[in-house]
């Protein structure tokens, strides 16, 4: 999922959590649905952005609630075997496979 927002509003900031908040309950909904079922323990969450932007949010402006788990925002997050990473560097993907 991505959503674009103004780190300068806190309201955007809210909305955007509340819009992944209802998405993934919309994936939950259409998982049980299909009897599959989400790994809420391996769902990852990163905000991504210039470093200066991202030091100005905090870990309460930006967990996100995920069926009955809260995922606080990471480093960086795995997707199909790729790493990335809050500044979209490429540095994880080095070192994870020294």
């Amino acid at each position: 999922m991505t959503f674009r927002f103004n780190n300068n509003d806190n309201n955007n900031v809210d909305d955007v959590r509340d819009r992944v908040h209802d998405c993934a309950a919309d994936l939950i909904r259409w998982c049980v649905y299909r009897r599959l079922q989400l790994n809420q323990a391996k769902t990852e969450l990163a905000w991504f952005g210039k470093p200066s932007r991202l030091g100005s949010l905090t870990i309460m402006d930006t967990s996100v609630t995920v069926g009955s788990s809260i995922i606080d925002p990471g480093n960086a997050v795995r997707d199909l075997g790729v790493i990335l990473d809050a500044e979209l560097t490429v540095k994880p993907n080095h070192t994870s496979q020294g």
